[in-house]
């Protein structure tokens, strides 16, 4: 599949050769990603969209070492200070590939949140567009559910919760995802699709 440009949509081998994990959790970023979007109801082009940010919003990890990013354990207050410009080098990546500036800037933005306590840009509520607050969710939600070597995953229903309760998080994209995994059959239906 490709972009406007004629570039590969998505190639997520880099991402392979750095973390099994990584490479995982953008793939189920991206799953949750279109659950959202279709709840939401938007347009097949934007679905596609929504996918290629779900599979690159990660893609700056790459810059860094691996043995920081498969790190068995947290990260120190430097590394995580040197991981938060992730966003920044792959929203750079996707520009100079050639990527749509809406993917561009949802990659530069998956860490901002309503509340102005993201990273990098520190941007608050609408400031922050559509698409990144969606991937914002499903990020953080997949991470939260996810097994990590250094904590154990949350329940859904925890997550969930923690996801309803801070002001940082859209609300109308939280209760997209919580429709979505409500629904046995878009939760097969997703979980079928290619990514």
């Amino acid at each position: 599949m490709l972009n406007g440009a004629g570039h590969q949509l998505y190639n997520l081998e880099p991402l392979a050769k750095l973390d099994r994990v990584t490479e995982k959790h953008a793939i189920r970023v991206a799953r949750l990603c279109l659950m959202i979007g279709r709840v939401l109801g938007l347009a097949e082009s934007e679905l596609n969209k929504l996918r290629t940010i779900g599979l690159l919003h990660d893609l700056g990890k790459i810059a860094y070492p691996k043995e920081i990013i498969a790190k068995p354990w947290r990260l120190t207050e430097r590394e995580y200070e040197m991981i938060k410009f992730h966003p920044t080098i792959g929203a750079n990546m996707a520009r100079v590939a050639g990527y749509d500036r809406s993917i561009v800037e949802a990659i530069w933005s998956h860490h901002e949140r309503l509340d102005g306590s993201g990273y990098p840009r520190a941007l608050k509520g609408r400031r922050i567009s559509l698409f990144a607050r969606i991937v914002a969710v499903a990020d953080t939600y997949e991470a939260m559910t996810a097994e990590r070597p250094y904590r154990k995953a949350l329940p859904p229903a925890a997550a969930i919760k923690e996801l309803k309760q801070a002001d940082k998080y859209d609300r109308k994209v939280v209760q997209a995802l919580i429709t979505a995994l409500g629904s046995p059959e878009m939760v097969l239906a997703i979980a079928a699709a290619e990514i």
